[in-house]
């Protein structure tokens, strides 16, 4: 590390422990609270894009994190910046996950005796040959023929997803 930056970096002994920055760090986290990206950071800051990133990267050095999102958090947690420093953009950008709502498996139709049995079939991973040797199907035009019939009738996409379906639904 540069022996000027020196002096400014203090590993924090504790999980509140006081840490030691100066006004132009204070302004880059305000600055990334914003959700700007580092090279709209930098150019806001009128500094390389190369200084931006060494900075931040001294920055989770000196607040003992790894992203933008916990170097926000920590500095609001001690008092560098307010809560109304934070953009929505911020917000939106780094801190939303995606909630993704996980559908339960719906029986579209019934399935045959075969279906079923080709079912546990896939489960136990047997192949498609296999499969067409233990039922007795004609060729492997009549097994894909079956594999998707038991797709569209537990509303899946693969086998392997008919199969976890057909698990949540005990019907294997």
């Amino acid at each position: 590390m540069n022996k000027r930056l020196k002096k400014y970096y203090k590993r924090p002994t504790s999980k509140r422990a006081a840490v030691k920055v100066i006004k132009s760090q204070i302004n880059l986290i305000k600055a990334l609270a914003k959700g700007l990206t580092l090279k709209a950071t930098a150019g806001l800051m009128r500094i390389s894009h190369n200084n931006i990133q060494k900075r931040t990267q001294l920055l989770y050095k000196k607040f003992n994190v790894h992203s933008r999102t916990a170097l926000i958090y920590k500095s609001l947690e001690l008092k560098l910046i307010q809560r109304s420093e934070i953009s929505n953009l911020f917000r939106h950008r780094f801190s939303y996950k995606k909630r993704v709502k996980v559908q339960e498996p719906e029986l579209q139709s019934d399935l045959t005796e075969q279906e079923i049995n080709y079912l546990q079939l896939a489960s136990y991973g047997a192949t498609k040959q296999e499969i067409i040797k233990r039922l007795n199907l004609i060729n492997m035009h009549f097994c894909n023929y079956l594999l998707c019939e038991i797709c569209a009738k537990l509303n899946a996409k693969n086998i392997t997803h008919a199969a976890s379906n057909a698990i949540r639904l005990k019907i294997i």
